[in-house]
């Protein structure tokens, strides 16, 4: 009869020395073997889906995406950094905006960090962990294209477009 130590090193993978394994039960180490498997693929597939991501980005991107969420969300919660990464993100799959993070970020009126040099501050920790977050895909924006304090900036064109969220003093539209 198989042990239960070596029933238990059959199915984490280990290697068992033949002398081990009785003659009795060769007919089953096949089926062992296969269970350890799938076990295996499944745990693997639930791994790699833990650390999917979404987009793919460079050291030096990954830095300017977390100096921006310091910046633009410094005072936010958790949450909303990782939301406001999620819009950047956001818009580099979006067709209204640029493919490449850099390009999204430093376009043209977009991000008030850009225009008062704060972009240029180092990232704390938490706008490091928030982009982790984001990066990994999760859909705290409701697909968000654009965010905003209301308390602080009025505009009628951003007033015009759909409302999909609130987190803290931004409020998330598309």
């Amino acid at each position: 009869m198989v042990n239960v130590i070596t029933t238990l090193l059959l199915l984490t993978g280990a290697e068992v020395p033949e002398e081990h394994l009785p003659k009795l039960y060769e007919e089953q180490l096949p089926q062992l073997h296969e269970e350890r498997l799938v076990y295996k693929t499944e745990k693997d597939k639930e791994e790699l889906n833990g650390l999917a991501v979404r987009i793919s980005l460079t050291e030096e991107e990954q830095d300017l995406l977390e100096r921006l969420v310091t910046a633009e969300a410094k005072s936010e919660p958790f949450e909303g950094k990782v939301a406001v990464a999620e819009v950047v993100l956001n818009r580099m799959e979006s067709e209204q905006f640029p493919d490449e993070l850099e390009e999204v970020v430093y376009q043209e009126n977009q991000f008030c960090p850009v225009t008062n040099g704060s972009i240029h501050n180092e990232a704390t920790e938490k706008a490091e962990q928030a982009v982790q977050v984001a990066l990994r895909g999760t859909n705290e924006t409701n697909d968000a294209l654009f965010f905003y304090n209301d308390n602080i900036v009025k505009t009628s064109w951003l007033e015009s477009k759909q409302t999909t969220t609130r987190i803290g003093q931004h409020v998330f539209k598309k």
